[in-house]
């Protein structure tokens, strides 16, 4: 990947302004500027996409707000989800998850670009 995005990797940190998050302390409407960075950012994608290609999304939340932020980014920018798979992502027994709400699983989503000629 270095050959292809040399400038990607240039800095040892990851660049805070292009970041598509919902953080208070930096935004004044986080969660709508979060809905919005992600909608254009599977925007790009689908341009990018070929006419038969599959984006393929992993995603762990723990709040269903999350979830349907992503389907509706999702759906917004021109996909469908097609398949889910779930993926058990965090043991039980991690010191890092004891006594905390954390997400214990990561979905797989296969996504086709969609037209919006029929159902989704």
């Amino acid at each position: 990947m270095a050959e292809l995005f040399p400038e990607a990797f240039l800095s040892e940190l990851t660049p805070k302004e292009g970041e598509v998050v919902a953080n208070p302390a930096r935004q004044e409407e986080p969660v709508l500027e979060f809905e919005e960075g992600l909608r254009k950012s599977f925007e790009a994608m689908r341009e990018c996409l070929p006419k038969d290609g599959r984006l393929t999304v992993m995603f762990t939340h723990r709040e269903l707000r999350a979830w349907d932020t992503l389907v509706r980014a999702l759906r917004d920018a021109g996909f469908r989800v097609n398949a889910a798979w779930p993926v058990h992502t965090e043991a039980q027994w991690s010191l890092y998850q004891r006594d905390k709400a954390a997400a214990r699983y990561t979905l797989i989503l296969a996504c086709d670009p969609w037209e919006g000629d029929g159902e989704v």
